[in-house]
């Protein structure tokens, strides 16, 4: 493509870059609006979620590539408005399994942190494999989140070693 060819469509790299991740943030939030219709239980959630996300990378190469080639930059990208609104999204459903008594009453921008890092880190790892491990990739992270957060699975002791640990 020309430069001018280019401009006639993006007036600079950054509205290019803009683009295409509102385009990928759409496609996400596509994927994920069935697992987040009704989900009856945390775990089916962070399940439907996770089944998701990782179906949309594993089936669109080419998207997982992008990342995986690009990770500072997908990083980077925490700040821009389409992110912003997945996020958002994503908390005010962990109220609501907050507000049925489901997950722990915790810092929600921690947890939807944590969830956020824990779905990307094992579709990086998902993608390195040939074919991509798509059920264990949603086994592992149901796991780990819902284990984390679950109301009903905190480590026995667990609050005398925070409180040791943060006094």
């Amino acid at each position: 493509m020309t430069p001018s060819t280019f401009y006639n469509y993006f007036r600079d790299k950054d509205a290019l870059l803009s683009d295409i991740v509102e385009d990928v943030v759409g496609l996400v939030m596509v994927a994920l609006s069935a697992p987040r219709a009704n989900p009856v239980r945390f775990d089916d959630f962070i399940t439907g979620i996770a089944g998701a996300l990782f179906t949309v990378l594993a089936d669109d190469r080419d998207l997982g590539n992008f990342i995986r080639r690009n990770l500072s930059l997908v990083r980077s990208l925490i700040d821009h408005p389409a992110v912003i609104k997945l996020n958002s999204e994503i908390r005010s459903d962990l109220q609501v399994f907050v507000s049925r008594g489901e997950i722990e009453s915790v810092d929600l921008d921690y947890a939807v942190a944590v969830l956020r890092a824990s779905l990307f880190e094992v579709a990086l790892v998902m993608l390195l494999r040939t074919p991509p491990d798509r059920e264990g990739a949603v086994e592992f992270t149901v796991r780990i989140v819902a284990g984390a957060l679950s109301a009903k699975g905190r480590a026995p002791g667990l609050n005398k070693h925070l409180t040791r640990l943060i006094g």
